[in-house]
């Protein structure tokens, strides 16, 4: 924390698919831990060309290098919330997917890509495949991972 910044006090704490409403959008929070306890993933409409399109602000489901994935004492549920996580995620159906609050995780989803092609037809952004793909190598991932900690877990007690 920064010395200017003070804390903020919790007005209430969201439910799964409970919705907020900001400036005439409403938006659709989607609990997703794994990462995180507390992430939340947004979705929303948004329209182009009379169409309408469900666009989701993926917070992130990715495993970072120094995660204890396997027997985990501080986060015993950590990959059971991942396994939720990639599950409900894969179930929501998706047009734009678009990664990182702020843009602090611009690998996913090709954003950098995208953000070049503004302007192309078709919208570079609708792309519910490259939804589904980044939600699959993360899981694939996470997976490796848990399956590597095991064996260096079991190797450890022989």
């Amino acid at each position: 924390m920064r010395p200017d910044d003070k804390p903020h006090l919790i007005d209430r704490v969201l439910q799964d698919n409970e919705t907020v409403t900001l400036g005439g959008e409403t938006l659709i929070a989607h609990r997703t831990p794994g990462h995180t306890p507390g992430c939340t993933s947004w979705e929303l409409d948004v329209e182009e060309n009379d169409r309408t399109y469900t666009a989701l602000i993926n917070c992130s489901i990715g495993v970072n290098p120094d995660y204890q994935l396997y027997q985990n004492s501080d986060r015993p549920d950590i990959v059971a919330d991942y396994r939720y996580s990639y599950g409900m995620l894969r179930s929501l159906d998706i047009d734009i997917p678009l990664g990182g609050l702020g843009g602090s995780h611009p690998g996913m989803y090709n954003l950098t890509d995208k953000y070049e092609r503004i302007g192309e037809t078709p919208n570079p952004f609708i792309d519910p495949g490259g939804y589904l793909y980044e939600i699959a190598i993360n899981e694939q991932a996470m997976g490796l991972r848990l399956e590597e900690q095991r064996r260096a877990a079991e190797a450890g007690n022989r």
